[in-house]
């Protein structure tokens, strides 16, 4: 069992914020929640890939908010004032600090992928995260670190 899949077996989220659309990660969400916003930001043949693999479903809500900071702009226009059971940061690597902070004022409970990666900056919502009210757990699973922020 995947950090993912344990996640949304133990916390039950029923909306999800998805950054970066993936093969494993979208259609889990799908499956599981019954309101899903995903965003792709690095490739639009990964969206159309993604978009393929899950098919229609009238939950899921896809974005193509290509760069790094595009969806800063847009998602809060296609999405207004939403919150979220969960989101899940796996976008643009120059975006995901900014992906966090956004996840923080929109929900409870953040995954974020990948954090054994220093070029993504995570330490830039370092600061955020600690001085909020909550508990922040790492899980490595074959090397890939996942961090999951749990505020009160």
């Amino acid at each position: 069992m995947s950090v993912l899949d344990a996640v949304i077996s133990d916390e039950s989220p029923q909306s999800v914020l998805e950054f970066g659309m993936g093969l494993y990660s979208t259609p889990l969400f799908v499956r599981s929640c019954t309101r899903v916003v995903s965003v792709e930001m690095n490739s639009l043949e990964w969206y159309d890939r993604t978009k393929e693999e899950v098919g229609a479903a009238p939950h899921w809500n896809p974005h193509l908010f290509m760069g790094p900071v595009r969806w800063m702009a847009d998602l809060p226009m296609a999405e207004p004032n939403q919150r979220y059971d969960m989101v899940f940061v796996d976008g643009h690597g120059d975006s995901r600090h900014a992906q966090i902070l956004y996840g923080l004022a929109v929900s409870k409970l953040i995954v974020c992928h990948d954090t054994q990666e220093p070029s993504y900056n995570w330490t830039a919502a370092s600061d955020a995260i600690k001085h909020g009210s909550g508990t922040t757990s790492e899980y490595v699973v074959d090397g890939v670190s996942t961090t999951v922020i749990q505020c009160a």
